[in-house]
């Protein structure tokens, strides 16, 4: 199950993802400590929100709030509710792979790993969603 990833130019024993995020492949000896970072990520990302949300209803409270003001604001915090949102369906997408024993690369490439999905993966029965 391990998997040569180009832009990293090393190999990872039971490669789910190269991520961007963390500029890291993640695997067999980081995907726990991924996972846990993207379930404290979403709880981040909706606190921030929620302090962005209270900012507005402050401003509102104002005379005279400055309209350049109120639509930079409005801007953070719907960026703000999106990566929280984004993040927490991140979060869930790992942790249902990782109850079933799947990475993302055999999930999305059913293919290419089909071999080692018959040994060890549990999401033989499920379908690609790049087909």
């Amino acid at each position: 199950r391990a998997h040569h990833c180009r832009r990293c130019r090393r190999c990872t024993a039971r490669f789910d993802h190269c991520c961007g995020m963390v500029a890291t492949c993640i695997g067999e000896r980081n995907h726990a400590t991924y996972v846990l970072f993207m379930l404290l990520v979403a709880p981040l990302a909706a606190a921030c929100a929620h302090s962005m949300w209270a900012v507005l209803v402050v401003l509102f409270d104002m005379a005279a709030p400055s309209p350049p003001l109120v639509a930079l604001y409005c801007f953070t915090f719907a960026l703000d509710v999106l990566h929280a949102a984004f993040a927490a369906l991140l979060a869930a997408f790992h942790v249902a792979l990782a109850a079933t024993n799947c990475t993302t690369y055999e999930l999305l490439r059913p293919r290419a790993s089909a071999a080692a999905a018959r040994r060890s993966c549990t999401c033989r029965g499920a379908t690609s969603w790049i087909s």
